[in-house]
């Protein structure tokens, strides 16, 4: 439950580096969160982030948030995740900015100019 409660308070940072148009896939319906609200619970699929009832009976295992999407940028998720859970609340985390897409699909970053 501390683990949720500290991802509850930082919704808007997390949904905005979860993938890109996440807004049309979490509605709130079809067993889905909606994205600007925060919501977990045992075995529920309809919440954010679903606990499992083994979960819930041993008190041990793992929470499963539902929310990124499969384009989202998993290292940046992870680092979210960990931070949200793991670090001081007094220290806020800000995300890099997803880097942009050619017209190949790939990923692209600019080369450094060796000195």
């Amino acid at each position: 439950e501390a683990a949720c409660e500290s991802l509850s308070k930082r919704v808007d940072l997390h949904v905005s580096n979860y993938g890109h148009d996440i807004e049309s896939r979490l509605t709130g319906k079809h067993e889905t969160a909606p994205y600007n609200k925060f919501s977990y619970g045992v075995s529920n699929r309809g919440a954010s982030v679903r606990i499992p009832w083994q979960v819930a009976r041993d008190r041990k295992g793992y929470a499963e948030d539902r929310r990124p999407n499969a384009n989202c940028d998993p290292y940046v998720v992870t680092q979210l995740l960990l931070d949200a859970v793991c670090s001081n609340e007094k220290t806020p985390v800000k995300a890099k900015p997803a880097a942009k897409k050619s017209s190949g699909g790939k990923t692209t970053k600019k080369a450094k100019k060796k000195k």
